[in-house]
């Protein structure tokens, strides 16, 4: 589930798909502007003027924070090679860290929305800070997952933190993916700045208690869903496909 392409009804001098009228030619009109059977129609030349193509980009905003490292337990690197190297083929379970199911969140939905046309970008600040504007095609997905596969959370800064110095150039009616362990009450303000702003914010809260951690995932989910922010929850051991394809509940009469 993710929102259509936000209306920018701005002329545009390009030719675009999306047509917004006719006027009167005037000299210096591209010929192949005109608009035939409407000038056939009132007998003077007229031609068709075009909006620019409706916004659709999706940022995915990632944290990468040390607060994000959640370990359920440790997993030795023995056991890590002898799942790489077993000759039969094994189901793959993600080990039991958060940050592991918040990239593998990231690279999931990165891949869905470019193999469905869409312009995609990521921001997250880890141990460098990465940020890829939106774009579309198999190079944008190669640059998306070449940096989550080495992604370490190992920054200082939080995801609101991360959200706040980007949120000015953020163009209005783009959908804003927000991936993250974080309860803190911040991430439920920055979330609903996002909306004021005419952005779309949709949120993946990794639940920290799965995992070892704490916090109350679910009084945060209650509360976006209560003012209409699309809020998904993903445990440790679910699928995570399963979890994000399930269309969020509504928030109705108080209750989920």
């Amino acid at each position: 589930i993710l929102f259509g392409g936000r209306a920018l009804r701005q002329k545009t001098l390009e030719m675009t798909s999306y047509a917004a009228g006719v006027r009167e030619y005037v000299p210096g009109d591209p010929l192949r502007r005109i608009h035939w059977p409407t000038s056939a129609r009132k007998q003077k030349l007229m031609v068709k003027e075009f909006e620019k193509d409706p916004l659709a980009e999706v940022w995915i905003f990632l944290d990468a924070s040390r607060s994000a490292r959640i370990h359920k337990t440790e997993i030795t690197q023995q056991s890590l090679n002898d799942v790489f190297w077993a000759k039969e083929k094994r189901a793959f379970h993600l080990p039991p860290y958060a940050e592991e199911y918040a990239i593998s969140v990231a690279a999931s939905i990165g891949q869905y929305y470019i193999n469905e046309k869409r312009e995609v970008g990521l921001v997250a600040a880890g141990q460098n800070d990465a940020i890829f504007p939106p774009e579309r095609g198999e190079r944008q997905l190669g640059k998306l997952l070449e940096t989550l596969a080495v992604l370490q959370p190992e920054g200082e800064l939080p995801i609101w933190g991360l959200v706040s110095s980007q949120i000015n150039h953020l163009a209005r009616g783009s959908t804003i993916v927000l991936i993250t362990p974080t309860t803190d009450e911040n991430i439920f303000s920055v979330t609903l700045d996002l909306g004021q702003r005419g952005l779309m914010p949709v949120v993946v809260l990794i639940d920290p208690v799965s995992f070892g951690g704490e916090g109350d995932a679910g009084s945060i989910r209650t509360r976006l869903l209560s003012y209409g922010i699309f809020t998904f929850l993903v445990r440790e051991g679910e699928d995570i496909k399963a979890a994000l394809s399930s269309p969020p509940v509504t928030y109705r009469d108080g209750k989920i």
